[in-house]
């Protein structure tokens, strides 16, 4: 948790106690499957079960638009039965969609699928930033986020090559019969190991009966609360634009570089490759870095680097420029992320975080539709500099929206900090 000014910086114990652990080796192994199989989907559907390139496109779309639609059901149903409890069925689902994947072959039954594995994937996303936020101090709870963040890069650099050489992914259907097994071997973990939350001073008499007899709010009452919560309203906005800005990567670059360039394809390859490695190694480092600078300082500097990182490889005319410029894009991401995940845990509300955290991701998925939707409808209109230097404008709106989100959560933790001397007066 960002410190707020003359605030006395206290010594925490080590976040990587058992418990957390536990969570962010489900984490990985839930991105390790999700990459050992999502990469090959559109593959599998065309050269395997023969469907066509838009049905294809369909199913795959399909998945982060459930995710965006319903997430925030999948948030609330978390908060309302137990994150732990909604964590692992949604994990235990999502494994036998994957096992589905591997023996249906009708676009219904696969389109059903998709579905559903959307929302399962959206609320195991919130479920695992919502169990590391109750089990850590709110001092560490942003560096807590941002190993998910790491191993969710692990996750992309390991996960293709392993399903590409030992699973014939794209080919065969060996890779969603594995993914499915470790899917729900880790829900069973979860449910079976994962212990209790850092517990709070529990009241006494009159206030434990009066808490024991509140029911849960109904969902329109959470709906109505997120949207009174500016701090959150501030951070869902930020989200949506940074995300549209970094999806090009995966939207328009590929296309970009494939029309470019003899061997594009094979070019764009090690550009994924460069933007993993340089999350992976140097995420501790500028994270330690960057531990007690500014978070609007940094955030808005990573951002901007990332902007114009893209800018710099859409106007270059050769493979080493784009390099160059995917470079800073890395930098800017690794620079900016554990930032954004300060940002994020500081914006949910502390009594609903699940689905709190589901209604940031659904900004994500959002952002991630919105940018595959638009980004490549402008290429045919737009050359590559232009284009990337019209995206640089989400990376000032992005900035924008975190300067007002941090603002407001600023506002919010003086005004906490207040009522709680009042309270103890």
């Amino acid at each position: 948790m960002a410190q707020l000014e003359g605030h006395v910086i206290r010594k925490t114990p080590s976040v990587l106690k058992p418990s957390v652990l536990l969570i962010l080796t489900a984490a990985f192994v839930t991105s390790l499957s999700t990459y050992m199989a999502q990469p090959f989907f559109i593959l599998y559907y065309h050269h395997a079960l023969h469907f066509s390139s838009l049905e294809a496109g369909v199913l795959i779309a399909i998945m982060p638009l459930c995710g965006a639609l319903f997430g925030v059901v999948g948030g609330y149903v978390s908060d309302f039965i137990g994150i732990r409890k909604a964590y692992a069925s949604a994990l235990l689902l999502s494994g036998f969609c994957m096992a589905g994947f591997a023996f249906f072959r009708s676009f219904f039954e696969l389109f059903i699928l998709s579905a559903v594995l959307g929302l399962c994937m959206a609320t195991t996303r919130s479920g695992a930033q919502a169990l590391l936020k109750g089990r850590v101090s709110e001092e560490q709870a942003g560096t807590a986020q941002t190993y998910l963040y790491w191993l969710n890069n692990l996750s992309i650099i390991v996960g293709p090559p392993v399903a590409a050489l030992l699973l014939g992914a794209g080919a065969k259907a060996n890779v969603f019969v594995v993914s499915s097994i470790l899917m729900v071997v880790m829900s069973l973990c979860v449910l079976l190991l994962l212990d209790s939350p850092l517990k709070t001073q529990k009241p006494s008499g009159s206030e434990a009966s009066a808490t024991k007899n509140v029911r849960p709010p109904s969902f329109l009452q959470s709906m109505s609360m997120l949207q009174a919560n500016r701090r959150l309203r501030w951070t869902f906005f930020a989200l949506f634009f940074y995300i549209m800005l970094e999806v090009q990567l995966t939207s328009t670059v590929p296309l970009y570089m494939s029309e470019k360039f003899t061997e594009g394809s094979k070019f764009y390859g090690f550009i994924n490759t460069e933007v993993a490695a340089i999350a992976l190694f140097l995420t501790p480092i500028l994270a330690r870095i960057t531990k007690k600078k500014s978070v609007l300082g940094v955030l808005s500097t990573g951002i901007l680097v990332l902007g114009i990182g893209l800018v710099v490889a859409g106007f270059s005319g050769s493979v080493i420029g784009w390099y160059i410029g995917i470079c800073f894009y890395g930098l800017g991401e690794v620079t900016a992320m554990p930032k954004i995940n300060e940002v994020m845990v500081d914006a949910v509300d502390k009594e609903q975080p699940a689905t709190s955290f589901a209604a940031l991701n659904t900004s994500l998925f959002l952002g991630m539709f919105a940018g595959y939707a638009i980004g490549p409808s402008l290429i045919a209109q737009m050359s590559s500099g232009w284009l990337y230097t019209g995206a640089l404008a989400l990376a000032v709106l992005s900035v924008i929206c975190f300067i007002n989100a941090r603002r407001a959560i600023v506002v919010s933790q003086s005004v906490s900090l207040e009522v709680e001397g009042h309270s103890n007066v």
